[in-house]
């Protein structure tokens, strides 16, 4: 697992407002949300987004470089985008909230 010093949070307008979690407060909750969204395509967003959308989440993965793990060999990259439903880089202008998102109770068996 790839590890860092401390999690980032992107200068995005509107997103102190939102409740936001980082790649710590996300694994500290105590239900899996319904919906999330991710920033970052790199080690610590791919693997947040492979944990909570197999524990039911459905993730979406926002990555402002033109490809997912863009460290890595192109071929790496392209194994990860072909699993995918589909990639397209995206920058984030700003946040907001919709609605409040209610948790979802932990779900077992999976």
């Amino acid at each position: 697992m790839a590890t860092g010093a401390s999690p980032w949070v992107p200068p995005v307008p509107g997103l102190e407002e939102t409740g936001y979690l980082t790649s710590t407060t996300a694994l500290e909750l105590d239900h899996f949300p319904e919906s999330m969204i991710v920033v970052g395509g790199n080690y610590v967003g791919l693997e947040l987004g492979q944990l909570f959308a197999r524990l039911g989440s459905a993730v979406t993965l926002l990555e402002v470089l033109p490809r997912l793990a863009a460290g890595e060999e192109p071929e790496i990259s392209e194994g990860i985008e072909g699993g995918s439903k589909g990639y397209s880089p995206t920058r984030a202008q700003r946040c907001g909230r919709l609605r409040r998102w209610p948790p979802c109770p932990a779900r077992t068996g999976r």
